[in-house]
């Protein structure tokens, strides 16, 4: 089986003739001499090489991996539940290194597990996509926020002040998300929520202490690691068809300025359809382990996950 990781790290940039860096080095510095047509061809081959390379990466057909994907963490997880990528695909890893200024190589990086090569998403970043959501409160702000929450609820101009912006800001992530939490996790109304009761801003608060800090139902000690909720990678399931390819190329189209011409940024993402399996394992605490899972999975359905979210990578169903 092919490691598709060594492949786009490694393999992609094997045998390239590199000596175009020191003729471009030339050129710039003005002695140019015949360094432009020498310049010209190796850019020529190199850029046949690595388009190529690219097109090799669209072929990769998720039957040829199908009995080898490991259904990693099932048996110390036993919370999961799985998610199809969405038009227009999934991007993860961008910040990673992989340019080297040629055309027709994929500029943007990409995130493989170590152990089968093949496309993941690491727990961090399910945890942190996770936590984005919640408000993040200080003791000092969440005083505040309950020393005028009838005002809040009620809109009240005076409270939407520039200083108070930030306040403002997480104080509306909070009532989205206990607003999602009665709704799809509960089953219940809105309008059923005495948003005046600061009973709700509290439980949010230690939900999220004990989903990410570690502390107990009541936020007082932390517990052990071992006792923790625990967000792990999340693979590519064997439920994703097996005719699918995995990946699918793109290009994004920045505009550095009003009268500059974009340049375009040629890159690697998931293809739609292909479907990943998360997995978790959640501790009873200020909720049950498996509300923990669902609203987990309602958050997701409702951010995303992975790069440029706002153009709509990373959508899940």
């Amino acid at each position: 089986m092919t490691n598709i990781a060594r492949k786009y790290y490694y393999e992609y940039y094997q045998d390239l003739d590199y000596s175009f860096l020191d003729l471009n080095e030339k050129i710039l510095t003005g002695d140019i001499n015949n360094s432009k047509n020498s310049f010209d061809k190796i850019n020529k081959v190199n850029t046949t090489k690595l388009k190529e390379r690219s097109k090799a990466f669209l072929q990769f057909n998720l039957s040829t991996y199908i009995n080898d994907l490991i259904e990693y963490g099932y048996e110390i997880s036993p919370h999961y539940f799985v998610l199809e990528v969405r038009y227009p695909g999934f991007l993860s890893g961008s910040g990673l290194m992989h340019d080297i200024g040629m055309e027709g190589e994929f500029k943007l990086g990409f995130t493989f597990d170590h152990t089968t090569g093949l496309p993941c998403i690491d727990g961090s970043s399910v945890k942190g996509k996770i936590a984005r959501v919640f408000p993040r409160f200080s003791i000092q702000e969440l005083k505040l926020v309950k020393e005028n929450l009838v005002e809040r609820c009620n809109q009240n101009d005076e409270y939407y002040t520039e200083e108070n912006e930030k306040l403002q800001f997480k104080f509306d992530k909070a009532t989205d998300l206990f607003t999602l939490y009665n709704t799809k996790i509960k089953l219940e109304q809105n309008n059923t929520i005495d948003w005046e009761n600061p009973e709700w801003l509290e439980f949010i608060h230690r939900l999220e202490q004990n989903l990410f800090q570690g502390y107990d139902t009541i936020g007082v000690s932390r517990q052990n690691m071992y006792d923790r909720d625990q967000f792990h990678t999340a693979h590519i399931s064997r439920e994703t068809a097996r005719h699918t390819n995995i990946f699918a190329d793109d290009t994004i189209n920045p505009h550095n300025g009003f009268l500059k011409e974009p340049l375009p940024v040629y890159f690697l993402k998931i293809n739609p359809g292909v479907k990943f399996r998360f997995c978790f394992n959640f501790k009873d605490g200020v909720i049950s382990s498996v509300e923990k899972c669902n609203l987990t999975k309602e958050i997701l359905l409702a951010e995303g996950i992975g790069a440029k979210n706002k153009r709509n990578y990373g959508r899940l169903r």
